[in-house]
């Protein structure tokens, strides 16, 4: 094979090995699995609210920073990967009442909340992102399942207004 034509195939394996890559990636880090387990229902209700450039973290080598997009629904928390990761990264759907939030932890100098679903899968959300996500919900599940000793108390954003509006 001569130089000219390998920079020739170049070209035409880079998306080849851009997909074998994303597929990889998405075994390795466990998504998969998660899909899998999770996978979105036939309905789950209008957006309520949107998370853009979400991060979220799951096993030893899920660390998706700023890359996927939480969605907030009626029936519970949609999560999907951005347009460009979603090759192996199917969206998947974790129903309100199947959340149990044990405990605020750090991540280096992170806080966030520890996220365990019923059929075991473990989470791992910024809490600034959990609070963002709470006012998207307009406090319509979070206080719902803090009620119920399933989650644990944010603290306020900017006063005990922001994070506890009145019904």
């Amino acid at each position: 094979m001569t130089p000219q034509s390998a920079s020739l195939l170049l070209p035409l394996l880079a998306p080849v090995l851009y997909v074998l890559i994303l597929l990889c990636v998405s075994r390795i880090t466990g998504w998969h699995a998660l899909s899998r387990r999770n996978p979105m229902p036939s309905e789950s209700g209008p957006v309520l609210g949107r998370l853009w450039r979400g991060s979220l973290r799951f096993g030893h080598f899920g660390h998706y920073n700023s890359s996927v997009i939480l969605s907030i629904h009626e029936q519970g928390l949609r999560i999907s990967a951005w347009f460009h990761l979603r090759i192996g990264h199917a969206p998947f759907f974790l129903p309100w009442s199947e959340l149990r939030y044990s405990k605020r932890s750090r991540l280096w100098i992170l806080e966030g909340l520890d996220i365990h679903a019923s059929n075991g899968d473990r989470l791992w959300l910024p809490l600034t992102q959990a609070r963002q996500l709470h006012r998207l919900s307009q406090g319509r599940f979070w206080p719902k399942l803090r009620e119920e000793g399933r989650a644990p108390e944010p603290a306020p954003v900017s006063g005990t207004q922001a994070m506890h509006p009145k019904d």
